[in-house]
């Protein structure tokens, strides 16, 4: 494999170690911010772009503790969806070049986009439910950031994005919720169309709507602008609750009713881990979608939620190519590696139906 441009901090931890909750495992917060003195990246040319990168760069490294910096054009296709897949970024980076770069720091939890669709994306992960202690970091770190870099604001729309729909607040926070036991008995659809929330979006890993691939949604707010933080926090702090806790419900339920076809599913999906020469990524997740749920209900012993959450993030992609020190991976091939590498991590999983 070519030598990455990647530090080696963003390999040496599992941030799904300190996760202690299998229905709500992640958070992100996302702030847009442009400057008031340059047109918007996709206007620019490219000694405009490499000028606004040294510009806020400089800055942004001088508030982020042992910031690292990532030119985009020092980066391989696979350093870029490794970085893609790490930060559950909505948007992909491959068209990233010259004046563009990111910013991360040794927590592997932040990421600064520079010029990439706005001058400046500010993204943080939570994974230990303190919203309020990620929030405040992020806040912290833009109010500084303001001191010296003039951010485009007008008092009718607020701060100015390069996508209008998010001027505002320029604030979207998501919560990644896992809801096997909801979605693989029926339940999920139903209670979306009863509890709807206007002002909240629902989509599954991939960006796609009712397509809830490892059985995970995503709530974002869907409006920035006419809201304050505090708004968008509450309400959607509010709706991602409501649906762990309907969640945590149903899974009480089947602990005392263990289904049949439940218990078919998780023997089918153990069988899957355990025992597949080739895995794709769609029967990859929902596999182990179902072990977490098996784990959850005593089905399954001799691994944790917290490892099985690493698993199932990391058998994607750019990770599996990184694990198995691959530069690119055919689709065949990558296939072959995920069930090695599931296989590999799962040995000491015992199913207990």
């Amino acid at each position: 494999m070519e030598k990455t441009e990647l530090p080696p901090f963003l390999f040496s931890r599992s941030r799904w170690d300190e996760s202690e909750n299998p229905v709500w495992p992640l958070s992100t917060f996302i702030l847009q911010r442009n400057l008031s003195s340059r047109l918007f990246p996709q206007k620019m040319d490219q000694a405009e772009l490499i000028k606004t990168q040294i510009q806020v760069q400089e800055i942004v490294l001088k508030h982020v503790d042992s910031g690292h910096l990532l030119p985009s054009e020092t980066l391989s296709p696979l350093d870029k969806e490794f970085l893609f897949e790490h930060f559950f970024c909505a948007d992909s980076f491959q068209n990233a070049g010259k004046g563009q770069a990111f910013v991360i720091d040794p927590t592997a939890n932040f990421l600064a986009q520079l010029n990439i669709y706005d001058h400046l994306h500010l993204q943080c992960i939570d994974n230990q439910g303190a919203w309020e202690q990620s929030w405040q970091v992020l806040s912290k770190l833009e109010g500084a950031l303001s001191t010296t870099l003039d951010f485009a604001y007008c008092p009718k729309f607020g701060y100015l994005t390069a996508d209008p729909s998010r001027s505002g607040t320029a604030l979207t926070a998501s919560a990644y919720l896992h809801l096997p036991a909801l979605n693989r008995t029926g339940q999920l659809k139903e209670w979306l169309d009863k509890n709807k929330e206007d002002s909240v979006t629902v989509r599954g890993l991939q960006g796609i709507p009712d397509d809830f691939i490892g059985d995970f949604l995503v709530l974002s707010n869907a409006f920035t602008l006419g809201l304050s933080e505090e708004t968008i926090f509450h309400t959607l702090h509010n709706a991602a609750s409501k649906l762990s806790l309907a969640e945590k419900a149903q899974r009480a339920q089947l602990k005392k009713e263990a289904p049949l076809e439940l218990k078919d599913q998780v023997s089918r999906a153990y069988g899957l881990v355990m025992h597949s020469y080739q895995l794709h990524i769609k029967e990859a997740l929902d596999a182990l979608s179902l072990l977490q749920l098996g784990l959850d209900l005593g089905w399954i012993t001799g691994i944790t939620h917290q490892r099985l959450t690493h698993l199932f993030f990391h058998c994607r992609r750019a990770h599996l190519a990184f694990a198995f020190q691959e530069k690119t991976l055919d689709p065949n091939d990558l296939a072959r590696k995920r069930a090695e590498f599931l296989r590999s991590h799962s040995t000491k999983i015992q199913i207990a139906i």
